[in-house]
């Protein structure tokens, strides 16, 4: 049996071999399939990319080039900005879960500070477009909370409370 190079170019690029492949090529080139194949369906981008970007992690690669094959992935396959901020923020909780010893602890305040800092954001924007007007003692005391858990709490709670009014009782307790 010859050289075949129809049997080896199809075993190079199915995505089986790619994803088995701990070759950062093999990463790049699926990158490339997927932002191919989802370029008009941003919820299947967005699942396709986080699929990449946690495999990274299962390779063996070290930080550096787990940072850059990310990187690139991010720069592949763009997001919208609200699936990209849910994006970031599953990326982040799948890192803290598996506890990725390369991750310094100053980059982990970083990263939650990243996180607190957004939910501040979505509460603020949540509230003006609820309730259009809000007062700027109501915006500094939400961008004066630190925990992250209270500020999710208060997140969801703009979205059910009835008034403006209902939703700093809550903020003020």
């Amino acid at each position: 049996m010859g050289f075949n190079p129809r049997w080896t170019i199809g075993r190079i690029y199915s995505s089986e071999y790619l994803e088995n492949n701990n070759n950062p090529f093999a990463v790049i080139v699926l990158a490339h399939r997927e932002t191919q194949q989802t370029r008009n369906d941003n919820q299947s981008k967005y699942r396709e990319k986080l699929r990449l970007a946690k495999s990274l992690y299962s390779k063996g690669y070290e930080k550096r080039d787990i940072v850059e094959l990310y990187r690139l992935i991010d720069w592949m396959m763009t997001l919208p900005k609200g699936l990209q901020r849910n994006f970031s923020t599953e990326i982040y909780a799948f890192e803290e879960e598996q506890q990725m010893p390369y991750i310094t602890s100053g980059e982990r305040i970083a990263r939650q500070d990243g996180r607190v800092e957004n939910c501040r954001e979505n509460i603020i924007d949540l509230l003006q477009i609820r309730f259009e007007s809000v007062p700027e003692e109501t915006i500094q005391q939400i961008t004066q909370i630190n925990d992250l858990a209270r500020l999710k709490f208060l997140f969801r709670q703009v979205a059910t409370s009835s008034s403006l009014a209902d939703f700093q009782q809550l903020l003020n307790q």
